[in-house]
């Protein structure tokens, strides 16, 4: 089942402001970590404090925005694997690659402890991407029984921090090989 954030119906300039505001907010944090003033968020999106403000009256609120779009990016991919068991490695390998590439917002998100209050609907959904494959996998014997999505969450976001902590060539494929070990996988391609 997926739970949905809602977003009240916006006109089609606001909905661009609202856009740009989250675009320039994950390219910011990307960039500079997850405090940066809202004024120079406001300066990125080429709209001014107010209109950021009015659509994003608190820190929390902003994050969980950039957050739902790192979630609607898994969900892309996952809508596009098939009822295979192997559908579970293919996830694996493309959210690793996803989070690789967009490392530095793991800041926004340790754990699912550190969720802004509201923010829960997004670990629902994170968990309904990978519920489906991973039960598959499980019956067809490819990972572990008791395995479970907070678990996969979990690695996903150890293999992230691990990238972003440290550049050198190299690391990205070792986590990735660490990362698919540890949810019972084997060695990836080029591993």
């Amino acid at each position: 089942m997926s739970v949905e954030v809602r977003h009240p119906r916006l006109r089609a300039d606001a909905r661009a402001n609202r856009d740009a505001i989250v675009a320039a907010a994950a390219r910011l944090y990307a960039e500079h970590g997850p405090d940066v003033p809202f004024a120079d968020i406001a300066k990125a999106a080429g709209v001014g404090r107010t209109t950021l403000a009015r659509r994003f009256p608190t820190r929390d609120a902003l994050r969980l925005a950039v957050l739902e779009q790192l979630i609607e990016a898994l969900e892309e991919l996952a809508a596009g694997l098939p009822d295979e068991p192997d559908a579970f490695v293919t996830l694996v390998d493309g959210a690793l690659a996803l989070l690789a590439e967009r490392a530095s917002l793991v800041d926004l998100l340790r754990s699912a402890g550190d969720i802004p209050a509201g923010g829960e609907p997004l670990v629902e959904r994170s968990n309904a991407v990978i519920a489906g494959p991973l039960r598959r996998a499980q019956e067809a014997g490819l990972v572990a029984p008791d395995l479970e999505p907070d678990d996969v969450r979990l690695v996903w976001t150890m293999v992230s921090t691990a990238v972003r902590a440290d550049r050198r060539p190299g690391i990205r494929e070792r986590a990735n090989r660490l990362a698919r070990a540890a949810i019972g996988l084997p060695r990836g391609p080029g591993s």
